[in-house]
């Protein structure tokens, strides 16, 4: 139960309460006076006899006062029923019927309650009222008795057309609410579908966010690929040289020479060990291992000068038994250029091998991105079919928008031409109020005239005023009946504008659906 329905029942609980309160309280009172009222007719009753006789004359005294006031009242009644007369002769010669059946009416009741004073039937007036009854119905039907069987013709198709008015209009207000009840529910079936879509775009937003991470992943896979074989690219192969493969029989002389080299780097390192071993001597002091060391050092310098004298015989030796001479120089050098053309062809050939093992890597690589690319293609395509539905829908959706623009563009259109040619009045009598001020200007007699027209102008506003107040005083039913009818016709193209809407919104619907 709502809050205002509990207010009313309380507020009207608390009135009765209160009005209970005041009849039990005046039903005591009462109670308590007719109670009085007995204990003084009984004072009265034991009262003497002359008190009684003063009771009678007074009676007789009072009786002569209520006539009198009977007769006034009579002589009023009289003079309201003759006004009453003359009202109605007045509306009979302004043809007013309405008026005259009041009237009529008014003076039957005052006629019947003078006959009720006049024979004293108070007490039984029934007789009475039933015979001005008769009146009272006759004036009463006086109107429809003055109607004619064309009027009531006429008045019956007039009720016929409110009839059929009225069940068209039903017939719009069922269909209306027919139509609201479809568009509500087609209104629920947009609602959920669209809340199906925003879930269904929730999730393509999820893929596209995963898409976009795996392109990305994928970018950066391809960077790296392009920079890995931008370095491929960089890298030049070493050439890696063969050992030479020495003759087999190799010169003594330069084995010789390299023992040579070794024996003179090893005496250098034990003439720098004993020049430090002199050093720190000599911050020593010491003479024990100086000499020491000075033994040390002369031992290994006699072992080192006879390996010396060893290897100084022994290339004298070879010198006396080879025979080198120019010719076997010139073929050591022919092979050994022979040797070189070898090696650059290997090294021709490794350069080719390494050219080959590039232009593989690269279409490796670009067959990578072309599989890459497929599949960014493929996702592409794939959201291109899933949003060519929503495409169309906004598509459908902004040629209804044109369409409803256009129109709109014409009302402002034709608003702008009735702007224009209001302007235009306006402009025209602007005018002539100029020209009406420029010829004020000039003499009197204009002035003349304009006043003879303002008071032209009051006269005919005094005239409409009059006008409208009889017309509005001469309202009568038929009246009342055609602006009924009128207003029906109007609240029945109003269903209809209203249903037309709906049948609109409707197809609207469908066609974001």
């Amino acid at each position: 139960m709502e809050k205002w329905q509990l207010w009313v029942l309380l507020e009207s609980s608390t009135v009765f309460a209160l009005l209970t309160a005041l009849f039990v309280w005046r039903i005591r009172v009462l109670k308590k006076r007719l109670e009085d009222n007995q204990e003084s007719a009984q004072a009265d009753d034991a009262s003497s006899a002359s008190t009684s006789d003063i009771e009678t004359s007074s009676h007789d005294t009072s009786e002569p006062d209520l006539t009198a006031s009977y007769q006034r009242l009579g002589a009023f009644i009289e003079r309201q029923v003759s006004h009453a007369v003359e009202s109605v002769k007045a509306k009979l010669h302004e043809k007013d019927e309405l008026g005259t059946t009041k009237f009529k009416i008014w003076g039957t009741l005052l006629k019947a309650e003078k006959a009720i004073i006049i024979n004293d039937n108070s007490q039984n007036p029934r007789p009475i009222l039933n015979r001005f009854l008769a009146s009272i119905l006759a004036a009463l039907d006086f109107e429809s008795r003055n109607t004619s069987k064309s009027d009531l013709e006429q008045n019956l198709e007039e009720l016929d057309q409110e009839f059929m008015q009225a069940g068209e209009v039903l017939l719009t207000k069922e269909n209306l609410i027919a139509n609201q009840k479809e568009l509500h529910e087609d209104l629920r079936t947009n609602i959920e579908r669209t809340k199906k879509r925003i879930a269904q775009l929730s999730i393509k937003e999820r893929e596209l966010e995963r898409l976009k991470s795996e392109q990305v992943k994928l970018r950066e896979q391809i960077n790296s690929v392009n920079s890995h074989s931008a370095h491929s690219y960089d890298v030049t192969a070493e050439p890696t040289t063969p050992p030479v493969q020495s003759p087999v029989k190799k010169a003594h002389s330069s084995r010789h020479l390299e023992s040579l080299k070794q024996l003179s780097s090893r005496q250098q390192t034990v003439i720098e060990k004993l020049q430090e071993a002199l050093d720190s001597q000599r911050s020593e002091k010491t003479d024990d291992s100086h000499t020491e060391s000075q033994k040390v050092a002369i031992e290994r310098l006699e072992r080192m000068s006879a390996e010396s004298l060893s290897l100084i015989e022994q290339l004298n030796a070879e010198l006396d038994t080879t025979n080198l001479s120019i010719e076997s120089l010139r073929q050591d050098i022919s092979s050994k250029n022979k040797a070189l053309q070898d090696i650059e062809q290997k090294l021709k050939e490794t350069d080719t091998s390494v050219i080959s093992g590039l232009t593989s890597i690269q279409a490796n690589k670009k067959e990578t991105f072309d599989s890459i690319k497929l599949g960014l293609t493929e996702v592409q395509d794939n959201e291109n079919t899933h949003n060519d539905f929503f495409i169309n829908e906004h598509a459908k959706e902004v040629e209804n928008l044109e369409r409803l623009l256009q129109e709109s563009e014409t009302c402002v259109e034709l608003l702008a031409q009735e702007l224009q040619t209001s302007e235009s009045e306006t402009d025209e009598l602007e005018a002539n109020i100029l020209k009406a001020v420029a010829e004020q200007s000039g003499g009197d007699q204009t002035s003349d005239e304009l006043n003879a027209l303002r008071e032209e102008n009051k006269q005919l506003a005094n005239q409409t005023s009059d006008i409208k107040a009889q017309i509005m005083e001469q309202a009568t039913n038929t009246d009342e009946r055609a602006l009924r009818t009128e207003f029906n016709r109007k609240n029945l193209e109003l269903d209809r504008l209203q249903l037309a809407y709906s049948d609109l919104e409707r197809k609207y619907l469908a066609t974001l659906s």
